[in-house]
């Protein structure tokens, strides 16, 4: 025999039963398009620690060695595609223009220093590998003072 919640409060008590393990079960009640945005958030930050594992100083006091430079360097270019651009902006003539292009460390021709037209410095390996402070070999100046950028 079939039975029917009798009073209004039961229906309500019903329905709360039922809503809330479906609710976790299910997922939230949020829109794709929202759930999706929170997918990009969470590469977006995998890639964020990436980069500052990549660019972090590993021995702050002495300064990193040469291969570990070239290590950390590599780590920091494998995070950029092969036509990356990246346009600077900060007010000092020497760093403000474009980085067009990754760039191979070992390669002169596609990690030249830098040039003085704000148009082609170069490429992202000639910005991190001549004026980062953390890869040129000025590690004590990384910090709080290092070069703010914007990427495009």
């Amino acid at each position: 025999m079939f039975r029917t919640a009798g009073s209004t409060l039961e229906r309500r008590g019903l329905y709360t039963l039922i809503a809330i393990p479906a609710f976790f079960l299910l997922g939230s009640g949020r829109l794709a398009s929202a759930q999706e945005d929170n997918t990009q958030t969470v590469k977006l930050y995998q890639l964020q620690a990436a980069y500052h594992r990549a660019a972090t100083v590993r021995n702050p006091v002495n300064g990193d060695s040469p291969d570990t430079i070239a290590v950390r360097l590599r780590e920091v270019l494998s995070l950029f595609t092969a036509d990356a651009v990246r346009y600077l902006t900060v007010g000092n003539a020497t760093f403000d223009g474009y980085y067009r292009g990754k760039g191979d460390p070992d390669n002169a021709s596609t990690c030249p220093p830098p040039s003085a037209d704000a148009n082609n410095r170069g490429t992202v390996c000639t910005f991190y590998k001549y004026l980062q402070p953390g890869f040129s070999g000025d590690q004590q100046a990384c910090g709080a003072d290092t070069v703010v950028q914007r990427i495009l």
